[in-house]
């Protein structure tokens, strides 16, 4: 395998921030009607993290191999909903407001470390 474990890793993050951003996004529906640039601006965000994050492992498919990309995209998917039990067992989605505004951040940070993995 090319990629390392850092760099499953950092994609793992980056599918567990945009998970949060999206998570926000469905459940500040309400509450960000008022806000229309506000509301935008978050769906625009999130609409290009996807976007890189599938432009990500269909590249990585191209150049690479697409049995990594598939192990990837499996692997990050399965650390996703397993942390989603995790915070539902222990109770952390009372912080999913603090999750979401880490995760504005922290997608910009994973993204920028994905590039460097890339060969």
């Amino acid at each position: 395998m090319v990629i390392s474990l850092e760099g499953i890793l950092c994609y793992a993050l980056f599918n567990l921030c945009l998970f949060y951003q999206k998570l926000f996004i469905q459940q500040a529906q309400i509450r960000l009607f008022q806000y229309k640039k506000v509301r935008l601006a978050l769906l625009i965000y999130g609409i290009l993290a996807t976007v890189f994050g599938l432009m990500f492992i269909l590249y990585w498919g191209w150049k690479v191999s697409w049995t990594e990309a598939a192990i990837l995209y499996i692997f990050a998917f399965v650390i996703t909903k397993f942390w989603g039990l995790v915070e539902h067992k222990i109770g952390l989605s009372r912080f999913a407001f603090a999750h979401a505004f880490i995760s504005v951040f922290a997608l910009i940070a994973f993204a920028l470390l994905l590039l460097t993995f890339i060969p």
